[in-house]
């Protein structure tokens, strides 16, 4: 079976474009497989990656831990099934799992610690991460958040809804957007007789920090909307 091997090429598990800030891999290896499938295989420090892909189908990608160096093969001992992502990216010692990137819907992802070796974090992003580092042991994202929780906020900050949304987002009753006045405009748009039990969404600049296997939320500046 013949390979090819590519140095520090891009992080995709498909035909996205890569964002500043993520990690390139060691090495990467690319064999033909079953009809027009390729296999790929990517070195990183502490850990390889793996996904075939054919055509427009999203893989599936496995992970394996260790330094290698690895055979790259169909099917390898002691892989973990990520299952079927079409973005992957790389930052340290943290593999962000995502769907592509848009710029007016939310796209989720997932992030995989390989140290302690489980998921860590899950969210949903509006277009694509505006900053990617390392601090220290801590991955920190910075991005557009949507934030919706299954209670209304026409009612203002008063509410246990907004209270939720707090606590899960870095937000403060300062920074709470019109929801009202929101509210009243979905109102006549929907023609609905009553709206004020409607769920919303508020959306805001958010960075992610995830450090121990947890996620802590702050506000980042910039405009702030709330949608029923």
């Amino acid at each position: 079976m013949r390979c090819s091997v590519v140095g520090l090429v891009s992080v995709l598990a498909y035909a996205a474009p890569a964002s500043a800030g993520f990690d390139a891999p060691l090495k990467t290896a690319l064999i033909p497989a079953t009809g027009k499938a390729v296999l790929h295989c990517l070195t990183f420090p502490n850990f390889l990656l793996k996904w075939e892909a054919e055509g427009m189908t999203t893989p599936i990608v496995y992970i394996l831990k260790g330094k290698g160096p690895w055979t790259c093969a169909a099917t390898m001992k002691g892989e973990l099934n990520f299952g079927h992502w079409p973005l992957v990216r790389v930052k340290g010692p943290f593999i962000v799992l995502q769907y592509p990137p848009q710029a007016e819907f939310g796209s989720g992802f997932t992030v995989f610690d390989t140290r302690l070796w489980r998921y860590v974090d899950s969210d949903t992003a509006i277009g694509d991460f505006t900053a990617v580092r390392l601090d220290g042991e801590a991955l920190t994202l910075a991005y557009r958040r949507p934030i919706n929780r299954d209670c209304s906020l026409y009612y203002g900050a008063a509410t246990a809804c907004w209270g939720t949304i707090k606590a899960q987002s870095g937000l403060n009753d300062a920074l709470m957007p019109d929801c009202r006045t929101a509210y009243e405009i979905a109102k006549k748009k929907l023609d609905v007789a009553d709206i004020t039990g409607y769920p919303a969404t508020v959306t805001y600049n958010a960075e992610v920090r995830i450090a121990n296997g947890k996620a802590a939320y702050t506000a980042r500046p910039g405009p702030i909307t709330c949608e029923p």
